[in-house]
């Protein structure tokens, strides 16, 4: 049939059937991931990552401060996929085509020019530098890794691959990102003493280099894993217990978490920072300290689903602080000397701590530990070794220069590029300034160094901005100019859990072996052996069974003691027993 123009008309009686894809059978998925390597490049990645049969679409942290950049990878340009879909360590590694690494090695302006350490290619012979490595944010569900493994199969059948993907164990796949985190450690220390002449005075950086303990006993990093956690949930003790406010329950499940392997949960975070803040901390320390519960940052960077009414014109930075303004009803930040903020970002922890927020400028004080007695201001420090708590804690020393003399901070350390790549001074004799330096900043301790923390900094400023206007009535800038912000080298971890064991760690160690100065940059790679990390985990598993005793132990002698009598007498033996200062402390 025609219509009037003469133009041939549609047959209604056979309408062409629209195209549909089975409902059992999908060809993308968005999942969450932790990080991407590219060859040597690592990466946060900012949003889910789109997997279909054609690409897969990931956008990451750029090379710049608060920017992003989108990474297309040619699903045809595939040519090796391995999976490990255990919860523990859910991760793809990808191979591609020659075209696709120099494609790719463009569009992320890699180069080996200039001691430039980050490279891709798939052909070559550093193991480091082959593959693209899709970190997971969490384990996936049956049917999120029915669909992944589906789209994977569909693309190896297309590229004519067999084996696409191949399944990797947990054991394969974790030795083979801490070879790669080691490999590229020695590129770093190897470029390093080949740019920069040998040092004539020895910083604790330095050493730590020649001693390459980072992966010393790497075989003993490799226990033996326990098998995820199953059955009921247990609850074994409240800490601090009744009467006491604030009292964390932790169960069964919490302790699991505790087993080599697992990443620490944030009831077990919580418990440790309370339990050193109440019992290992002097009280001096205790009370020029406030440790924020591992929720705070998640809460204050909570994303709006919709606008309240009452909040819509309010600024940003006053809508954050409104969902934790009642956090610190009960205590002045700005008369505490430290805050410490755990937090948790893509199934990854770090310490964010908040160094003297009270304080309007910096301050230069006279330090006696490192000028012997009786020399005067104009007379030098002794040469030689000084002792260690006077040891500079980075190649330049850590000591501030009176008012007036200290250069602005560069901008660098702002994103964690700090200073310690600086020659040292090329004298073998030691010398200190007379002066120590306490300053407004902010430090970011993270035990996987990787992409810049500003954007964290910029949130803790402007929290910090409205908690004073809040507070005092009156408005004052924690600008960078102000506060700085600074990502010190602290100690890494080397396997994919131990981040939340290492930031309780770095809480520990401010308080025991503290900064002498907050001169800014700070190197702290030699703050804590490595070795002491090994064992971190069984001794928190430790104290928290005894603790669980304890309190057992305390129920059934008070539920013998039933006579008044009897009250008296355990009223009598335990003095105090109602105050955090008599609970069970550390074996």
């Amino acid at each position: 049939m025609k219509d009037q123009f003469g133009n041939q008309m549609p047959d209604d009686s056979t309408p062409k059937k629209k195209q549909r894809i089975s409902p059992d059978k999908l060809d993308s998925i968005i999942l969450d991931c932790r990080s991407v390597r590219v060859g040597t490049l690592r990466r946060m990645v900012s949003k889910p990552v789109n997997f279909t049969v054609d690409h897969i679409h990931l956008e990451t942290e750029g090379p710049e401060v608060d920017s992003l950049e989108k990474v297309c990878l040619r699903a045809s340009e595939l040519i090796s996929c391995e999976w490990c879909s255990v919860r523990k360590l859910p991760v793809l590694f990808f191979q591609t085509s020659p075209e696709e690494c120099v494609r790719l090695r463009t569009q992320l302006k890699m180069t080996r020019d200039k001691g430039g350490l980050c490279w891709y290619d798939c052909a070559g012979n550093d193991s480091d530098e082959k593959y693209m490595v899709l970190i997971f944010e969490n384990g996936l569900s049956l049917q999120q890794q029915m669909v992944l493994e589906e789209i994977l199969q569909e693309i190896g059948r297309a590229n004519n691959l067999n084996e696409f993907p191949t399944k990797l164990s947990f054991d394969e796949a974790n030795i083979r990102l801490v070879n790669y985190n080691k490999a590229t450690k020695e590129k770093v220390n190897n470029s390093t003493k080949t740019n920069t002449p040998a040092p004539m005075v020895r910083t604790r950086m330095a050493t730590r280099q020649q001693k390459s303990a980072f992966f010393d006993d790497e075989d003993d990093d490799m226990a033996e894993l326990q098998p995820t956690f199953t059955g009921p949930i247990i609850k074994l003790m409240v800490y601090p217990p009744p009467p006491a406010k604030g009292g964390i329950s932790v169960t069964n499940e919490d302790l699991h978490c505790l087993n080599d392997g697992e990443f620490l949960n944030d009831v077990i975070i919580d418990f440790y920072l309370k339990y050193l803040v109440l019992e290992k901390l002097k009280k001096e320390d205790s009370q020029r300290s406030h440790v924020f519960s591992s929720f705070f940052y998640k809460r204050l960077n909570q994303k709006e689903r919709r606008n309240l009414p009452d909040t819509t014109n309010l600024p940003m930075q006053k809508r954050k602080h409104n969902r934790v303004k009642t956090w610190t009803r009960h205590v002045d930040l700005f008369q505490k000397d430290f805050i410490f903020v755990p937090i948790n970002e893509s199934a990854h922890w770090y310490l964010a701590v908040i160094c003297f927020p009270g304080m309007q400028d910096p301050q230069f004080e006279h330090d006696p530990l490192c000028q012997a007695p009786g020399l005067s201001q104009t007379q030098s420090a002794p040469q030689g070794r000084p002792p260690d708590h006077c040891r500079p804690l980075s190649p330049e020393s850590d000591y501030c220069e009176p008012p007036g003399s200290e250069e602005p901070l560069d901008e660098c350390s702002e994103d964690g590029a700090l200073a310690e790549d600086l020659e040292p001074p090329e004298s073998s004799e030691w010398m200190s300034k007379p002066t120590v330096c306490k300053q407004p900043c902010i430090l970011i301790m993270d035990s996987l160094r990787g992409p810049a923390r500003s954007s964290v900094i910029k949130t803790l400023r402007e929290y910090l901005e409205v908690e004073w206007e809040v507070r005092k009535g009156s408005r004052r800038s924690f600008g960078k100019d102000q506060t700085k912000g600074s990502s010190p080298h602290v100690p890494q971890q080397d396997n994919f859990s131990d981040c939340g064991v290492y930031i309780l760690q770095y809480v520990e160690s401010f308080f025991e072996n503290p900064l002498t100065s907050f001169h800014l940059p700070v190197n702290l790679e030699e703050w804590f052996p490595q070795q002491r990390m090994k064992t971190k985990r069984e001794e928190i598993k430790e104290l928290i069974l005894n603790i669980q005793a304890q309190q057992e132990m305390e129920v059934g002698q008070g539920s013998a003691k039933g006579s008044p009598g009897g009250q008296e007498v355990g009223e009598e033996d335990t003095g105090e027993g109602v105050e955090i200062q008599n609970l069970p402390v550390s074996p």
